[in-house]
């Protein structure tokens, strides 16, 4: 597995806005009384793909504001590459789980709690998103046990962090 690591300063306002998110997804999925719920966050905060693109590729790096769909809570993310593509993928730092199974998947659950958060984060002045990313870190990953190990790390910096 290959992963990117934002910076430090991008991963401790990551940090800050899940932490929000995951309280305004529990406070609706409890004001709603649906189902009894768990909502677990998930560490680490970091581009985690099977294909990322290699750092020489990338040019652009883009953190979106988070939303919550297929009972995950996570960051849209990004990376333009140098060849004008887009590779898609997220930052995932929630998931929501039903203690009698899998969680029901609701259309109008998941445009709520993501108009919720979007609220809740536009009456905060510290988050603006999204986030373009000049500084990061790539490397190969691997988990075990509760753990992670990260090898191969090489940092990038580009030369604009202009949105795309």
């Amino acid at each position: 597995m290959k992963a990117i690591i934002p910076h430090k300063d991008t991963a401790f306002a990551l940090g800050k806005v899940s932490k929000i998110c995951l309280n305004v997804a529990k406070s609706y999925f409890e004001a709603e009384n649906l189902f009894d719920f768990y909502i677990f966050p998930k560490l680490p905060l970091w581009i985690i793909e099977e294909n990322l693109p290699e750092s020489s590729a990338i040019k652009a790096l883009k953190i979106d504001a988070p939303i919550f769909c297929q009972n995950a809570l996570f960051f849209p993310s990004s990376i333009l590459l140098n060849d004008k593509a887009i590779f898609e993928t997220r930052i995932t730092f929630g998931t929501l789980c039903c203690t009698s199974g899998e969680a029901p998947k609701s259309e109008r659950s998941e445009y709520e709690v993501s108009g919720l958060i979007k609220k809740t984060l536009s009456q905060k002045e510290d988050f603006c998103f999204p986030l373009s990313q000049r500084v990061f870190r790539t490397g190969d990953i691997r988990f075990f046990n509760n753990s992670w190990e990260f090898y191969n790390e090489k940092w990038v910096k580009l030369p604009s962090a202009r949105p795309f």
